[in-house]
C-alpha cells in the first residue's frame, strides 16, 4: 500500500512540475488555465486544479514543507530501510571490526560484509547480483577458502573431468569430434561453459 502512495504522490508532484511550475506557477495563473495538458478531461477540472494550486493555503504548505525539506542535512538515499537500521547495521560492521584486531582467525572485510548485510542466494546486499562460480573480494584483502558453493574455486583435476565430460556430450549429440577439427581446447571451453 506504501509503494502504491509513493507512486501516486511522486505522479501528482511531476504533473504540477511539467505543466505548473514550468509555466510560471501561481504569478501566470491565467496563461495557465488556457493550456489544458492531454491528461485532464475538461477545461473546467483544469481550471479546479490550478485554483487549488493557487490557493494561499496550498501554497503557504508549499513553501513550509520545502524550507522542511532544505533543513536536511542528507537526504535520504538508502531505499526503504530505516536511519535506525543502517545506523545498526554500521555499528554492528564497526563492532566486528573491532572484533578482528588481535583475534587468533580473524574474519575478512568480505564476510563482515556478508555477516551485517544478510545474504540471499544470487545476491549480496551492498554489493548486488553475484556471478556463479566467480570470486568475490575486498579491494584490501583477499579472502580464505569460501564455503559458499556459488562462489567454488575449482581444482585443475575436476576442471579437467568437466572438459572430458563436455567432449563426450559434444560426441554424442552432433557426432563432432572436437579433437579432429579444432585442436580440442577452445570448443571444449565452449562446451564446458554452455553445461
Amino acid at each position: 500500500m506504501k509503494l502504491c502512495e509513493n507512486c501516486y504522490s511522486q505522479a501528482k508532484y511531476k504533473f504540477k512540475q511539467k505543466h505548473f511550475i514550468k509555466h510560471g506557477g501561481s504569478d501566470n495563473a491565467d496563461a495557465i488555465r488556457l493550456i489544458v495538458p492531454p491528461q485532464m478531461k475538461t477545461q473546467e477540472e483544469w481550471s479546479k486544479l490550478v485554483d487549488f494550486y493557487c490557493r494561499p493555503e496550498a501554497i503557504h504548505r508549499s513553501m513550509v514543507n520545502s524550507t522542511n525539506r532544505s533543513h536536511q542535512p542528507y537526504p535520504s538515499r538508502q531505499g526503504t530501510k530505516s536511519f535506525v537500521e543502517t545506523r545498526f547495521d554500521r555499528d554492528r560492521m564497526n563492532e566486528l571490526l573491532g572484533q578482528q584486531q588481535g583475534a587468533a582467525n580473524p574474519m575478512s572485510e568480505k564476510e563482515i560484509l556478508d555477516e551485517v548485510l544478510d545474504k540471499r542466494r544470487g545476491f549480496k546486499r551492498g554489493r548486488g547480483h553475484i556471478v556463479p562460480g566467480m570470486r568475490y573480494c575486498s579491494s584490501s584483502s583477499m579472502p580464505g577458502p569460501s564455503t559458499d558453493p556459488l562462489e567454488r574455486v575449482y581444482t585443475k583435476a575436476e576442471v579437467d573431468a568437466m572438459m572430458a565430460k563436455a567432449e563426450k556430450k559434444v560426441e554424442r549429440k552432433t557426432g563432432f569430434d572436437p579433437e579432429k577439427n579444432l585442436g580440442g581446447k577452445l570448443h571444449l571451453q565452449q562446451a564446458a561453459v554452455a553445461n
